[in-house]
């Protein structure tokens, strides 16, 4: 597990033995694990912005994209 981005709004965890990435939004407290090559796309997508807008707008502005795929409710234990 490796944690790609954290905020106030979402984190970002990247599960690279199985392949997936976690996003969370906090503040609406759902999250979504993605795999495959939506999941590629989207570490692909974080490079780029790492090499060419490395600042906390783009990052939020990228994961904010994935919004409605963001439906399944965090529970804390």
């Amino acid at each position: 597990m490796k944690i790609l981005y954290n905020s106030e709004h979402y984190c970002v965890t990247e599960f690279p033995v199985c392949g997936g990435v976690e996003l969370v939004d906090k503040q609406n407290r759902r999250g979504v694990f993605l795999e495959g090559d939506l999941a590629a796309k989207f570490c692909a997508s974080m490079v780029e912005l790492a090499v060419l807008h490395p600042d906390r707008e783009a990052v939020e502005e990228l994961v904010s994209r994935y919004g409605a795929l963001l439906t399944n409710p965090l529970i804390v234990h």
